[in-house]
């Protein structure tokens, strides 16, 4: 059994606009010059929907705008605080030469990233079609509020966008839990995860971790958006004790990454930063 609650994202059906700009929410449109978001009657539920469209500039200078929509976070916006299995949100999308259609959700406690999802979708749809966003938790907490960035482009930066691209978004909900306590709880003793060296670092580090006994070891790293960018052990069998192991991100961008430890039923995280 699913719960599903609205009350995380502000007017997460987008039924309340005001100047042809939905309130509590920021998008990506330029005064007289172009208007990629747009109020639809095209919705799901209730009066109205979002839409974004990739269009040309009202000028002459043939500049493509993509569009991006991000909800504008609010402190406490969570009334029954907890950890918020999925994002869901029906949606509409038409691709024209390759563009994709990106969702992004960020969990916060405060000024502290929790965790997030995202999905990134290539295939055009028929009509609306639920959409079901996974959160995975990196750091301890529960959240009190969220970010939701939702839009359309291309994978190649040369191209941006492609006009006549566009999507649909409406009811936007979260759906089941993950629990509210972390396997960080109760550990045994001589598990620990250590603070990586040098951080930040450029591009290589060291991670260092020990283990209480004998057990099947997973390492692995993540971006803020929760997406897995490497895998440095899975499920190696390693001896009890303590244990090294050098990182080279030199194809990664600059940024925040997550590391993380599982051995057993137990896990450990921490956060570093490659700064080139």
């Amino acid at each position: 059994f699913t719960v599903l609650t609205k009350a995380q994202v502000s007017n997460p059906s987008f039924e309340t606009w005001t100047d042809n700009q939905p309130e509590l929410w920021n998008v990506s449109n330029y005064l007289d010059l172009a208007t990629p978001v747009t109020k639809s009657t095209e919705s799901y539920k209730g009066s109205f929907a979002i839409k974004g469209e990739v269009v040309g500039a009202n000028t002459t200078s043939g500049d493509v705008f993509v569009p991006v929509i991000n909800s504008i976070p609010a402190f406490d916006s969570f009334p029954n605080p907890q950890k918020f299995a999925s994002m869901e949100l029906y949606y509409q999308f038409h691709p024209v030469g390759g563009d994709v259609f990106v969702v992004t959700v960020l969990m916060y406690n405060e000024q502290t990233l929790l965790g997030g999802g995202a999905v990134e979708l290539y295939d055009g749809t028929s009509g609306y079609t639920k959409l079901s966003v996974p959160i995975e938790y990196f750091i301890e907490g529960v959240p009190n509020f969220c970010t939701v960035i939702i839009g359309a482009r291309n994978e190649d930066d040369e191209i941006v966008g492609n006009i006549g691209t566009w999507f649909l978004v409406d009811d936007i909900s979260f759906g089941g839990t993950t629990g509210v306590d972390d396997n960080n709880n109760n550990l045994p003793e001589g598990f620990a995860l250590e603070q990586n060296y040098p951080n930040p670092f450029n591009p290589s580090t060291t991670i260092e971790f020990s283990l209480p006994v004998a057990e099947k070891v997973s390492l692995k790293i993540y971006n803020l958006l929760g997406q897995e960018v490497a895998t440095l052990f899975n499920g190696k069998e390693m001896s009890a004790g303590s244990h090294r192991v050098n990182w080279n991100a030199e194809n990664l961008a600059n940024g925040t990454y997550i590391y993380r430890l599982t051995s057993g039923s137990y896990s450990l995280t921490q956060k570093m930063t490659l700064l080139k």
